[in-house]
């Protein structure tokens, strides 16, 4: 298998190309301000892409982006000097579509709360950064997601959706959803929580068939039946270093 970065350094995945068909079907959760993967999926790998994020400034940023092309001028990745999206005005209308909502496990109006730094453009159910101001938004299970678009499957999602990302998977497993390639970034308040509730989905996935292939910081990419000797020695490391946390833990408490 290998592995390929697609996207910005900020916002790209490293994932196997070769998992993706022509006209592969690829859902990314979350766009923010740089949807470089999205795009690089659609221009260079021809893979009908479906980005859905209700966040003010990710609605925005998407129809700067059309006005940009539409007038033949180049734009700005996440506002970056010298980095520029490469996407053809007729593969974007033809390949690529959005969607101002987001995904949850129920279908309704969810509150999503502001980030602390206002410069920041994530907001997040899970009021990841204990805020008090949000804006309400429509969230749709990712089955009522898939009868809408006419699809019976996906070759690839990410979820980039600031905190509800564990509840997410469980409810595609739930439902039988087994997406080729799956990339998740793991979001997390403190560190005790992100082992106590990692790498116990980490290891649910790999008893569907899932692979951990790659791993940079908080971002994972799961594959169907395949595993780098890179990515296995990681997860044997994350969990030798739960273990050491639970041992210490329970020294401290004796």
């Amino acid at each position: 298998m290998k592995l390929k970065k697609i996207g910005s350094k900020y916002g790209g995945w490293k994932i196997p190309t070769d998992a993706l068909n022509e006209g592969a079907i690829c859902y990314c959760f979350g766009a923010g301000e740089d949807i470089s993967f999205d795009l690089e999926l659609v221009e260079k790998h021809n893979c009908r892409v479906f980005v859905f994020d209700p966040t003010p400034r990710s609605i925005l940023h998407i129809d700067q982006l059309k006005d940009h092309l539409a007038n033949g001028k180049p734009m700005k990745i996440n506002d970056q000097e010298n980095h520029f999206y490469d996407i053809s005005s007729e593969k974007l209308s033809s390949l690529f579509s959005f969607a101002p909502y987001g995904i949850y496990t129920r279908n309704e109006l969810v509150k999503f709360f502001v980030p602390s730094d206002p410069s920041h453009v994530s907001h997040s159910i899970t009021n990841l950064q204990q805020t008090d101001g949000y804006f309400l938004a429509e969230c749709k299970t990712l089955l009522k997601i898939m009868s809408e678009l006419d699809h019976d499957h996906i070759d690839l999602i990410k979820l980039d959706v600031e905190g509800v990302e564990h509840d997410v998977i469980e409810n595609l497993m739930e439902c039988n959803i087994y997406p080729r390639v799956l990339c998740v970034e793991f979001h997390h308040t403190k560190e005790v929580l992100a082992w106590e509730t990692t790498l116990p989905l980490i290891r649910k996935l790999r008893k569907y068939g899932y692979a951990l292939a790659h791993n940079d910081h908080y971002n994972f990419t799961f594959v169907l039946r395949i595993e780098t000797p890179e990515a296995s020695d990681f997860l044997k490391m994350c969990q030798l270093s739960w273990w050491a946390f639970r041992h210490s833990l329970r020294n401290k408490v004796a």
